[in-house]
């Protein structure tokens, strides 16, 4: 009976000591793979909304991707063109090779380049964490560590995405924190695309009233003014603009265009030559032109 009791209490040392060696080696692996696992969810529901925006102009997508078609697809031409190109002043080739298979993939919707970047970025936070944790003796500290942090950057992320969501949300925020001549300039830009004359005006006077030598918003705004019919305002905008350039082509084929709505066709045919002068190839200020001529003749 007593060798009995003592083989049960030796088959019960053996079985407490094999299942604590199991818990802790399932300790250890929850310990190796939570942080990597854990910045990767946090990665992708902090970027998630990024699926629903679009590209964001006037910024870099529309120089990258918008209005390039050098990247769009596969084939030799493609291929030379993102292992030789500096576009933008960098060298990207493995992020062209991305950009052509999200196109042919998806075409220019861009929700297949969001997606690529989500799970790009979710991939590399996990392997940075991965290996991070090697290098890290604490391991629990370290897990402590990965979850702050995660947390941390996911909360900010979100409302970050939520700000590039569009251009219109972007200029605005922009205005909002740091009021610059840029930010102004950029969302009166975007305001009047969408048909927003009135806030663009606005936003361009918000422009100058911080750089009133910034010859484009001189120049939009008369362009603004003029959509609006208020010749004399615009006309007095695009001279703003000559002054601080002699040569900007558009403020000269602005003026051109408001002076022949206001009847003064022999002023205009000196603004649309001045034009045709700096840009030989402006199709638009030489048909303008050519009327401009024709109507001063028969008012002779």
């Amino acid at each position: 009976m007593r060798r009995d009791s003592a083989g049960w209490r030796s088959l019960a040392r053996r079985t407490g000591g094999r299942a604590t060696s199991i818990v802790g080696a399932l300790i250890e692996r929850r310990e190796r793979w939570l942080p990597p696992v854990l910045l990767a969810c946090v990665t992708l529901v902090s970027f998630l909304p990024t699926l629903k925006n679009g590209f964001v102009g006037d910024w870099d997508d529309d120089v990258i991707l918008v209005n390039n078609p050098s990247y769009r697809g596969l084939g030799w031409p493609h291929l030379r063109w993102m292992f030789t190109t500096f576009l933008a002043g960098h060298y990207m080739p493995l992020t062209w090779l991305t950009f052509g298979l999200d196109y042919l993939a998806r075409g220019m919707n861009p929700v297949g380049y969001h997606l690529t970047n989500l799970l790009a970025g979710a991939g590399l936070r996990t392997w940075c964490a991965a290996k991070a944790r090697r290098l890290v003796q604490a391991r629990r500290l370290a897990v402590l560590a990965a979850v702050v942090v995660a947390i941390g950057l996911g909360t900010l992320t979100w409302r970050q995405v939520h700000v590039w969501h569009d251009l219109r949300s972007l200029w605005t925020r922009a205005v909002d924190t740091y009021p610059s001549a840029t930010a102004h300039y950029n969302l009166a830009v975007f305001l009047f695309r969408e048909g927003d004359i009135a806030g663009a005006i606005t936003h361009y006077r918000s422009a100058l009233a911080i750089k009133p030598d910034f010859a484009e918003a001189h120049n939009n705004l008369g362009v603004a003014l003029a959509r609006e019919g208020r010749l004399d305002e615009a006309i007095l905008q695009f001279q703003e603009a000559l002054k601080i350039n002699p040569d900007g082509v558009e403020a000269h084929y602005g003026l051109g265009l408001a002076l022949v709505r206001q009847g003064r066709q022999r002023e205009a045919v000196d603004h649309f030559r001045r034009a045709l002068s700096i840009s030989p190839g402006f199709q638009d200020a030489q048909r303008n032109l050519d009327r401009a001529l024709a109507e001063s003749r028969l008012a002779r």
